[in-house]
């Protein structure tokens, strides 16, 4: 059959509106109109200045999808966020519901800036209570959230406090989670109602001047409780696996974080910090901590827990502390904290000098080693303050240890006493470190005189009254 001319014309109308309404159904169209609006809701949100550069638009098809580009949330200089990409995937029936539902949320290249310049790392945001009063629940959305795909691409974090100069920066960092889920009304929807768990990795972190690679964290959250948890086998036979918990659900976020480290290098932890570490050998490390608070000075104050670094067989380069020892006993021109502050506190040394120049505590000397029988260094945590529970280690003819308290918070020694020990536990010599970790003061080294005898038997030596050191680490089985 011949077409006719008018028919003709209909059919190409036809398929100019077909594909027209194609073109606006499974493509985008622009909602760049809704920009302030979408501003104002996400200041109001997080009690940030939000400001949105780049486009906004949606699509219909095969279910409804709102892109918005270029985002910037700050508030000053304390915390700034940008963000390259934020696509929301919402179901068709959000149009006839009395719910809004979201299905996928992807956001690209987020950005995350933080500087302190006071002493409290606190970063204030508007507080939820004067939100919820500003809003009325008859102008409020119904939500539910049931995300199958939830992808945050190539971030990155970075922190800086003017204060005490610590730097954390994570490049990145990406998370993948087929979970979350929540329910509720927009303004009284609480952390307590979502349910989620993904995968979060991050490619490169520093901390100081420690480095990082390839991290790889399980994370969930539920009824309130932000849950982050690790375990792995190292290519070097390591065993390493942690667990930290932030309960949201109280007055007040309550956080649990426990680490442990078996059968680690010390030369691979050192060489994050040196080309050339100063130790070498296999260790053990664990950590528990508990603390609550709003505040980063008040989860000091209700800080509590303990920290312990343990090894056997190990060799410390750049100093002979047998040899200074026995010329000390003829000489008395010898620092008990030159052989002994970095060693002793072990990671807390490298807390205390943030990672770099922490070698200005050892004399350096290329061609000189001791070989380390036993170390043990087990600190308490409490109230901001590290208190030396068991701290000494051996070598073929001596023993070194150390008592006393440091304050992590207002970074200054309390009184530690670093001490050369007879096989009685009793100090022969002693010196005393105190004052700021950057500018710390430091004793003479006291001799114990009523405790001196022959060259020969100088470290065997005699009973005192007060015993300096009772803890785990034994004398040495050989002396000359």
């Amino acid at each position: 059959m011949k077409l006719k001319k008018r028919h003709i014309i209909w059919i190409v109308i036809i398929l100019v509106i077909l594909i027209l309404l194609g073109r606006f159904l499974i493509f985008s169209f622009s909602l760049n109109s809704l920009k302030p609006a979408i501003e104002s809701e996400l200041a109001e949100i997080t009690g940030m200045k939000t400001t949105i550069r780049g486009n906004v638009h949606a699509r219909l098809l095969p279910s409804l999808s709102i892109v918005v580009k270029d985002i910037s949330l700050s508030n000053g200089e304390k915390l700034q966020i940008r963000i390259e990409k934020l696509e929301l995937e919402f179901p068709l029936s959000s149009f006839y519901s009395s719910s809004f539902k979201v299905k996928a949320l992807l956001i690209r290249h987020p950005q995350v800036s933080m500087l302190v310049k006071s002493i409290d790392t606190s970063v204030e945001i508007a507080d939820a209570s004067l939100r919820e009063e500003q809003q009325t629940v008859a102008d409020s959305l119904d939500w539910e959230i049931d995300l199958a795909n939830i992808n945050i691409y190539k971030g990155s974090f970075t922190y800086y406090n003017e204060n005490n100069r610590d730097t954390l920066l994570f490049k990145g960092i990406s998370l993948n989670s087929d979970v979350l889920q929540a329910s509720g009304n927009a303004d009284t929807l609480m952390l307590e109602d979502f349910m989620a768990s993904g995968l979060l990795r991050v490619e490169d972190a520093r901390i100081n001047t420690l480095r990082l690679e390839n991290i790889k964290l399980d994370v969930s959250l539920d009824k309130g409780v932000l849950t982050v948890s690790h375990q792995s086998d190292g290519y070097h036979g390591e065993r390493n696996s942690g667990h930290l918990a932030i309960d949201f659900s109280g007055d007040e976020p309550s956080y649990s974080l426990r680490q442990d480290i078996q059968k680690f290098r010390m030369e691979r932890l050192l060489a994050h910090f040196d080309k050339t570490p100063l130790m070498k050998g296999e260790m053990d490390f664990s950590l528990s901590l508990d603390f609550y608070g709003k505040k980063v000075s008040n989860r000091w104050l209700t800080s509590n827990g303990k920290i312990l670094l343990k090894g056997k067989t190990l060799t410390l380069y750049g100093i002979n502390i047998d040899m200074l020892a026995k010329k000390y006993a003829r000489s008395q021109k010898f620092s008990l904290v030159d052989i002994g502050a970095f060693f002793l506190a072990g990671p807390l040394g490298i807390a205390i000098t943030k990672g770099g120049e922490y070698a200005i505590l050892l004399t350096s000397n290329k061609g000189d080693s001791t070989e380390i029988n036993e170390f043990v260094s087990v600190w308490k945590v409490k109230a901001g303050e590290l208190y030396a529970e068991d701290v000494a280690f051996s070598t073929a003819r001596n023993r070194i240890a150390l008592r006393g308290s440091l304050n992590i918070w207002q970074e200054i020694f309390n009184g530690l006493d670093i001490a050369l020990i007879n096989d009685h536990g009793c100090a022969v010599f002693h010196q005393q470190l105190s004052g700021s970790f950057y500018d710390p003061e430091v004793s003479d080294v006291k001799v114990v005189k009523t405790l001196l005898g022959p060259v020969k038997n100088i470290f065997t030596g005699k009973k005192c009254k007060h015993v300096f050191y009772e803890g785990s680490v034994l004398p040495p089985e050989q002396k000359e």
